[in-house]
């Protein structure tokens, strides 16, 4: 590494942490969670830097819609506002989490046509981002048609793989695969980026999109599971990455013959994730997504305890701060929908790390 790169990070580190500190509290997650009405929750968070963007925003019919819309500009501004920060070498690499994020709507978009689901509610719980704006993603569910949807997929060879699921009868696995077709392609593309890095930046994102990659392979092998699939089939749909979860314990997760028993063969490392999840199968699967989610956000945190002059802290500060919108979404929509706080309080990922 050469001795001016760390100051190539002077100041996207100072733009970061600045913005680190402008993260939500434990304390403010608690006082929202405790508020008896939307309005009591929209007044909390009008006293967060979230206040701007909610400033004009009001309890109707198409609260969703313009939550979304006002949450999508914000996101946006911030992450233009790091990048403009970072070095150019960085640039592109980080791209790629906006590429990421704009394919998990879109993800969303193919459960919606897959499942056939009631396009005006549908579109109603679909958070937009990037250039999949509530507008498209209105456009391909109206349409009805996969074919619609498949000419937003920007990479041949990607839309070539979807085209082949589609081509097939639709059957319960097929979102599960069109969900890993997805990461697959992210980390394949990722992978070949992280080449163009070096020095600690290379170290850095080597360690976070392992374990990332191991996070991925865990949920994606419970599931498979969940669903019956034999191993042939799973292992196809495999992230290419490992950290500290080998082939051989996915196998024996996919191949266990419940469950419960396939929490056994966890990698230690990754032990807690699985610790106190019961119910159904289904419930087993939702919660331990839902674990991995927090267990990611604990090590992003973790990264800015450390030497922070590379590539590691701004990618850890963007999945923050998608995390924390994704928790604000489900705090207000819960509200929205008077489900009782401890209903909300378990779907959220940051609150009680920060």
């Amino acid at each position: 590494m050469s001795l001016s790169a760390p100051f190539g990070y002077a100041y996207s580190s100072a733009v970061v942490s600045a913005l680190l500190a402008k993260l939500l509290t434990s304390n403010q997650y608690k006082r929202v969670l405790e508020a008896d009405s939307l309005q009591d929750a929209l007044e909390l968070f009008r006293q967060t830097p979230y206040r701007a963007i909610l400033e004009d925003i009001e309890i109707g019919e198409d609260f969703g819609l313009m939550f979304d819309k006002a949450i999508n500009r914000e996101v946006e501004q911030r992450i233009t506002r790091i990048l403009r920060a970072s070095p150019k070498r960085a640039k592109l690499f980080l791209n790629s989490i906006i590429e990421h994020e704009e394919y998990d709507v879109l993800k969303s978009v193919f459960r919606v046509l897959i499942m056939g689901a009631d396009a005006s509610l549908a579109g109603s719980k679909i958070a937009p981002f990037g250039r999949f704006t509530l507008d498209v993603c209105s456009d391909i569910i109206n349409n009805g048609k996969i074919e619609k949807a498949l000419e937003y997929i920007r990479y041949s060879s990607l839309k070539k793989e979807l085209s082949s699921v589609f081509m097939g009868k639709i059957i319960e696995k097929t979102v599960f695969e069109v969900d890993l077709i997805f990461e697959r392609h992210h980390f394949r593309k990722i992978k070949k980026e992280l080449k163009k890095l070096g020095g600690m930046d290379k170290e850095k994102m080597m360690a976070i999109l392992g374990v990332e990659a191991d996070i991925g392979n865990l949920i994606s092998s419970f599931r498979a599971a969940n669903l019956g699939l034999a191993l042939s089939d799973a292992k196809r749909y495999r992230i290419p990455f490992h950290r500290y979860l080998p082939e051989t314990n996915l196998n024996a997760i996919v191949e266990a013959e419940d469950l419960s028993k396939a929490k056994s063969s966890i990698t230690d490392i990754y032990q807690d994730v699985a610790i106190g999840i019961r119910g159904s199968d289904d419930e087993f699967v939702s919660s331990l997504e839902l674990s991995c989610e927090r267990y990611l956000a604990s090590k992003y945190l973790g990264v800015f305890t450390g030497y922070r002059m590379n590539i590691g802290l701004i990618w850890a500060y963007l999945k923050l701060m998608l995390y924390e919108v994704s928790d604000i979404r489900t705090i207000l929509i819960g509200k929205m929908y008077d489900i009782q706080r401890s209903g909300i309080e378990n779907k959220l990922i940051l609150y009680k790390l920060v």
